[in-house]
């Protein structure tokens, strides 16, 4: 009897670990005021995280393609918008062997019209980076524009061979 009886607390044990689950270990939310998405999240290479979906709160309006990086405790590190006016998702997201990011999903900003495959690669240090970002931060900004006026100064008050071409 008293073997059964340990047996039956063994079993409501297990049983009540069994129901609760895991413990979490943390939890983030990222978004604005509208609905924002997340469809896909794989592991990277570093131990992070990088999170493919959409948003209503930022980007160019209507829903934007949204691409998040986190690192392992869900801290945002970059985050970036893609789309135009039209409908932008994204569906499947995948760190690529160079460490940069190819995401497929769907657009109806760009393409023949209607929805079409929507699909970016982003370069390992957060986006394609744009001919005039001139400081490597992934982003054009007031810094990439004084680099230019650094260079025009440069090359218009120290002799010609200072200059880049």
């Amino acid at each position: 009897m008293k073997k059964i009886i340990v047996l039956l607390v063994l079993l409501v044990s297990v049983n009540k670990v069994l129901a609760e689950g895991p413990p979490v270990e943390w939890e983030k939310t990222f978004g604005g005021s509208l609905d924002d998405l997340g469809i896909s999240v794989k592991q990277t290479m570093d131990g992070g995280y990088i999170i493919a979906g959409s948003t209503n709160s930022y980007g160019a309006g209507n829903d934007d393609l949204w691409i998040i990086k986190v690192d392992f405790d869900g801290n945002d590190i970059w985050n970036n918008t893609f789309g135009g006016s039209g409908h932008d998702f994204a569906n499947s997201v995948q760190q690529t062997t160079d460490g940069g990011y190819v995401i497929a999903g769907k657009s109806s900003s760009y393409g023949a019209g209607n929805d079409d495959v929507y699909i970016i690669k982003l370069s390992a240090d957060c986006i394609d980076q744009p001919r005039s970002d001139l400081t490597g931060d992934c982003k054009v900004d007031f810094r990439d524009f004084a680099v230019i006026a650094s260079e025009w100064l440069d090359c218009n008050l120290d002799p010609p061979e200072t200059c880049r071409e």
